[in-house]
């Protein structure tokens, strides 16, 4: 797993920030500072909120020793050397090693565990040591030591507290902060945090402030942090922030971090919770849980019950409430890292079973005008998901800016062996309405939506291996929209949009997504027979506009309808989508009608297909039954114009490498595009799954620091997001490292835009390892690898995907001004930003030239 990358050389500065806590050089703030405009959380966030790596640097991190070595020159090349006494060359400049806070402490060639530290927001380097400064969290009233002791009078600088048990339950009062220095904690029991008091830890970062439950097993109290109330809407004010929650390993037993109960304006923010995955399938598991004990909540369930009209007749569901009448509000959960959260794959005994419980390290139940953003999210095991378990019932909550990783173990049992079977979706969660938004997250599993008002998703990125579900699946969505994603891989469908329940679904928008190399069909809109039931509601302006879709299994649009002839419209409109090199038989726009069914009523209009083998005309099927033709009746309400069949002609080639021109990958035997430094040995890995497929051979180092090795990539998107991923094989060998240091850097820029420590020990999966969102200004991009001292490291193959700059429109393209100018009420800009239209007519597309 990717950890912050924390300075190996970290020292427990006890000493020091007890004298900065008792000259006050904190700062003030309110103890239960929410990081808001004004207070003296948001000067620190502010250096963070725009990626998750930036939390790292802003949490304490010091590049690690080894994570970078400070020069890209040719290693031919002798560099000058620096004139004043003292002097090294760090990063291409002369820098003085005693007091630079980039290469604090740097020594000898500045490389590898030469390179010094770099010192974390409010450090200043002193001597060759990083020093606390101002630190932008307030003054804690009360502090926690491992040299304090428990009693009547503890928690002041003088005089901490032994335990955060005691400093929280014993201790602390609404309005204080209680600070926890350095150390490992374990605590003997669950802490009950009363409302209005905080805890942070007093590190330069997470990892400095390590608290673990060590209770016995049998005990009664199933999470390790309450902020539990048992009336409902209660105030809490009050936060969790800069320290680690991490399960004891002999103790825990599968218990969970954090739970909140009722309990409203409540942040948790800079925290690396790891280690809560359940060693067994006895009960549904979660890391972070956040519900509201609202009754009426709980016992609605189906999407017209969620919004009954209470002063309308009997049966008149066209009027919404506002539900939950009682939920948890200001909930912020950001910045934080959970790792290794989820339910293994096997029983208490070891053995596999086959029965399964659901986890989910974000279980999210009841919520309203709150946030989950900036975090890295990893869970493992059957059927574990990073939000579910249960995601339900949210009002105006946004999810933005998160890395979601989900993996199996090597066996699931009867699921068959990984990556065969991956588990259902990264994500589920259901009832959204008034604006929630989920918006430019990454994840390598779909996510599955359920029962969508007023909402959107957008600028997503999915990347999916061959075992990967769906991409999207957004059921019954009400006024929402689904747009600018990028999905590709998987053996599922692109985004799917289904509709089940018996009530009025109106406006519901699918456009300027990008579906690559699907497992299935492209997008699929399906009315299930729930839908076409004799009381079926109308399902009316479903608009599915200015999509690309190439190269799936089947087709690249499909409209199906699982139910005869009844009263209930479905009106739709398929316009200016791209579709390309269907699969199978298919067209690139397909119907498949239950055999009564004529009421569908679509235009479909100015769409380009090409290279579909089953014709580039829509085609409408009767469901189930092959190649024969649907009934008049559905066949007369598809009205298709103005289809293109012709190349698109875009300006990147498309490739023979699985259709998809935004991916590059560069793996080990590619000489163009790596660079290595010392003795590596070479291996052999064939497990290189996706993107594409095929066996690559992986470059070991033994044991052993100061040495790389670097993936390069060129023409990349200069002002678009680039996703990174890195790949090593699966059961290499034993005695991998769990702590690689990786960089990130734009071009031949010596200062790495992002670093992170990786887990290689662990991270078992086969898959591609994401390691975020990135924006390379020159065009290109190198991702470096570095050997430490704690086990051999693997550099095998790095992924970069271009997000649809191989899909743009070529001067000359049939594309350019044939669309319909029909999709300008809903598709204002296109993929890339641009306005629409920018000619006499929108183009075709995700891309308007």
């Amino acid at each position: 797993m990717r950890e912050w990358n924390v300075d190996v050389t970290v020292r427990t500065r006890r000493a020091a920030v007890l004298l900065a806590l008792a000259l006050g050089a904190c700062g003030g703030g309110s103890p239960a500072d929410d990081g808001g405009p004004g207070s003296d959380g948001a000067a620190a966030d502010a250096a963070v909120d725009s990626a998750m790596v930036d939390a790292a640097r802003m949490d304490g991190a010091a590049i690690d020793a080894g994570a970078t070595d400070g020069a890209t020159v040719d290693d031919a090349a002798v560099p000058p050397s620096c004139g004043a006494a003292g002097e090294l060359r760090c990063g291409g400049s002369c820098i003085d090693p005693n007091s630079d806070a980039s290469y604090c402490g740097a020594s000898a060639d500045c490389a590898g565990v030469n390179v010094g530290a770099s010192c974390a927001s409010g450090e200043t380097c002193v001597s060759g040591v990083c020093t606390p400064g101002a630190d932008p969290r307030p003054t804690p009233d009360l502090v926690v030591s491992l040299d304090g002791v428990d009693d009547g009078a503890c928690g002041p600088v003088a005089s901490p507290c032994r335990t955060v048990k005691y400093a929280v339950e014993t201790r602390a009062t609404s309005g204080q902060l209680v600070g926890v220095m350095p150390g490992i904690y374990d605590e003997t029991g669950a802490i009950d945090v009363p409302k209005g008091v905080s805890i942070t830890g007093m590190g330069t970062g997470p990892s400095e402030v390590v608290l673990r439950p060590n209770y016995a097993a049998g005990s009664s109290r199933d999470f390790f942090l309450n902020l539990v109330d048992t009336a409902l809407d209660q105030v809490g004010d009050q936060s969790l922030s800069y320290m680690t929650l991490e399960a004891h390993a002999a103790r825990h037993v599968g218990w969970r971090a954090v739970h909140v109960q009722n309990r409203n304006d409540v942040r948790i923010h800079h925290c690396r919770i790891t280690n809560w995955d359940r060693a067994d399938r006895t009960r549904q598991s979660s890391t972070v849980q956040v519900e509201s004990n609202e009754t009426l909540a709980h016992q609605r369930w189906d999407w017209f019950a969620f919004v009954p009209n209470d002063t309308g007749p009997s049966g008149d569901y066209s009027t919404w409430v506002d539900w939950p009448r009682s939920p948890v509000t200001n909930f912020e959960f950001d910045h934080n890292l959970i790792l290794h959260s989820g339910a293994r794959q096997t029983n208490v005994d070891g053995s596999l079973g086959n029965s399964y419980r659901p986890g989910g390290a974000l279980s999210l139940y009841v919520m309203k005008n709150s946030s989950i953003h900036d975090n890295e999210v990893d869970v493992r095991g059957v059927f574990s998901k990073a939000m579910s378990s249960i995601g339900a019932l949210w009002d105006n909550v946004d999810i933005y800016r998160n890395v979601f990783r989900v993996t199996a173990a090597a066996d699931e049992g009867w699921m068959g062996p990984a990556p065969t079977w991956k588990g259902t979706f990264a994500l589920e969660t259901w009832g959204h309405i008034n604006g929630c938004e989920w918006y430019e997250n990454v994840s390598n599993d779909g996510w599955s939506i359920a029962h969508h008002k007023d909402s959107t998703v957008r600028d997503n990125i999915i990347l999916r291996d061959s075992a990967g579900a769906i991409g999207i699946e957004l059921s019954e969505i009400d006024q929402s929209a689904i747009y600018r994603n990028y999905i590709l891989g998987g053996r599922g469908v692109g985004i799917s949009n289904r509709s089940k329940k018996p009530s009025s679904q109106d406006y519901g928008r699918i456009f300027s997504n990008i579906i690559v190399n699907g497992g299935s069909w492209g997008i699929s809109t399906v009315f299930d027979r729930g839908t076409c039931s004799p009381d079926a509601y109308d399902i009316t302006r479903r608009y599915v506009y200015s999509n690309l879709v190439d190269r799936t299994r089947y087709g690249g649009i499909v409209v199906r309808a699982d139910c005869d002839s009844v009263s209930a419209s479905f009106d739709m409109a398929i316009r200016n989508n791209i579709l390309l090199h269907a699969g199978a038989g298919w067209a690139g726009i397909n119907f498949e009608m239950a055999p009564g069914f004529d009421t569908l009523s679509v235009n479909v209009d100015n769409n380009l297909s090409y290279a579909n083998p089953g014709g580039n005309n829509a085609l409408c099927r009767r469901l189930g039954s092959g190649g024969s033709s649907c009934s008049a009746g559905a066949r007369a309400g598809i009205r298709e114009t103005n289809t293109v069949s012709a190349d698109p002609f875009f300006t990147g080639v498309v490739d023979a490498y699985q259709g998809s021109p935004d991916v590059v990958t560069v793996n080990n035997t590619d000489a163009a595009a790596t660079r290595q430094q010392g003795r590596w040995t070479a291996g052999s890995s064939a497990e290189l799954r996706a993107f594409p497929r095929g066996a690559r051979d992986a470059a070991v180092h033994a044991v052993g620091p100061g040495d790389w090795f670097e993936f390069q990539a060129s023409d990349l998107s200069p002002d678009r997001p680039t996703v990174v991923a890195l790949w090593w094989p699966r059961n290499f060998a034993a005695g991998r490292s769990s702590a690689v240091p990786v960089t990130i850097y734009d071009g031949d820029d010596t200062t790495p835009i992002a670093s992170f420590t990786v887990d290689q020990a662990t991270w078992d999966s086969s898959e591609w390892y994401y390691l975020g969102r990135f924006v390379f200004t020159s065009g290109r991009a190198r991702l470096r690898i570095h050997s430490v001292d704690d086990g051999s490291v693997v550099a095998d193959a790095a992924l970069w995907v271009k997000m649809g700059y191989g899909y743009r429109l070529a001067a000359g393209s049939p594309a350019i001004n044939a669309g319909s100018s029909a999709v300008e009420s809903v598709v204002t800009e296109d993929f890339f930003g641009n306005a629409v239209p920018r000619g006499s007519a929108p183009d075709i597309g995700i891309h308007e030239r």
